[in-house]
């Protein structure tokens, strides 16, 4: 037997021998390193009692509190306003479920590349009991593939990936996780509407009258548009004071329905007018129901978040909402929600006299 063929032969050996080290001895296999899922979170969710989530990616900041109290689950700072304890209790049952199994990273240093570090992070999510003792404390961010997170708990260096949890299930914004609807009334309710925009120095009061009623027999050969048409036309709105005629009636229930489907970004808390400058408003409205019940609303100068805080007789509560759904409320101009008036005489038209041959 040739040399060249006694080492082909070594070659082999060593390599056989090298296999079955790996398959015997259970440390670098794919079939060793499977992990059976286990819970991400040690917790128990009738523990939970206050709830932090924060932002800290490097480009916005936020946070958000919220604590379990004998009146529900209200949001910290705002005086005691009410979240939506459905979705607290939904998010928790979610969060406390989630199971992981093999982690993807274990290097401290590829934490901050993966936004779930300790001061770098897209989510953080801290959960304490009722004394104030911290349960538990977690760091979320998007996952390498579609709606995958990264999670990784306080003070383990193990980061997983899983799909049982979204990051938008874990918003730092406050209008996520109250009832931000500012009213519960319905625009085609008002019956009149005395508006103060941005630099008007009276109130523009505008009435609804009815024109005919929808319960009116149908004439022969009405089809339903005809019906949907009078039925939409049964009013009008006009101009009362300071001047008087016909209002467009689309533009008046255009800002009617914006007012009514307001919705608040952030709660200040129960405050005085003064506190946000509402005692001297820029814009103000007062809606008069066909009940007889009037709602007074006033609405601030614009902040650096490009918010707006308003005030509702309807609540002992101080909000922001958003100044692009308040703009067209604010700047409105009066010409644009008044119908032209036609001159009453038209100048007559002469022809000019020909010239004679």
């Amino acid at each position: 037997m040739s040399r060249f063929n006694l080492i082909l032969i070594g070659l082999a050996l060593t390599q056989g021998i090298v296999l079955a080290v790996l398959c015997f001895s259970g440390s670098d296999t794919p079939e060793s390193n499977k992990r059976e899922p286990q819970a991400l979170l040690k917790v128990a969710q009738d523990e939970v009692a206050a709830i932090r989530i924060s932002s800290r990616d490097g480009q916005n900041e936020k946070e958000i509190g919220l604590t379990k109290s004998d009146a529900g689950w209200t949001v910290d700072g705002s005086d005691g306003f009410l979240a939506k304890a459905d979705k607290i209790d939904e998010f928790l049952g979610k969060l406390i479920a989630v199971e992981v199994a093999r982690p993807i990273i274990k290097n401290e240093s590829n934490h901050e590349p993966a936004k779930v570090a300790d001061a770098l992070y897209e989510r953080k999510i801290e959960l304490a009991d009722a004394a104030g003792k911290t349960l538990s404390s977690l760091f979320v961010a998007r996952g390498s593939r579609g709606r995958a997170v990264y999670v990784r708990n306080s003070g383990e260096a193990e980061v997983y990936e899983t799909e049982d949890l979204q990051l938008w299930d874990l918003s730092p914004d406050m209008a996520d996780w109250i009832s931000s609807e500012l009213f519960k009334i319905e625009a085609d309710q008002i019956s009149e509407l005395r508006l103060r925009p941005a630099g008007a120095s009276k109130d523009w009061v505008f009435v609804r009258f009815k024109t005919k009623s929808p319960d009116e027999p149908k004439t022969e050969g009405d089809d339903a548009a005809t019906a949907k048409d009078d039925a939409e036309s049964t009013y009008i709105w006009k101009m009362a004071s300071p001047k008087t005629g016909d209002a467009k009636k689309d533009k008046i229930d255009g800002l009617l329905k914006k007012l009514c489907g307001l919705r608040a970004e952030f709660v200040y808390g129960k405050k005085t007018a003064a506190t946000q400058g509402l005692d001297q408003p820029t814009t103000s409205a007062k809606l008069k129901l066909e009940g007889g019940q009037e709602i007074t609303i006033l609405i601030g100068a614009k902040d650096q978040k490009n918010r707006r805080p308003v005030l509702s007789s309807q609540s002992e509560y101080l909000f922001a909402a958003s100044d692009w759904t308040l703009s067209d409320i604010v700047d409105v101009k009066l010409p644009d929600l008044l119908e032209e008036q036609e001159d009453e005489a038209k100048e007559e038209v002469v022809d000019p006299p020909q010239e004679k041959n």
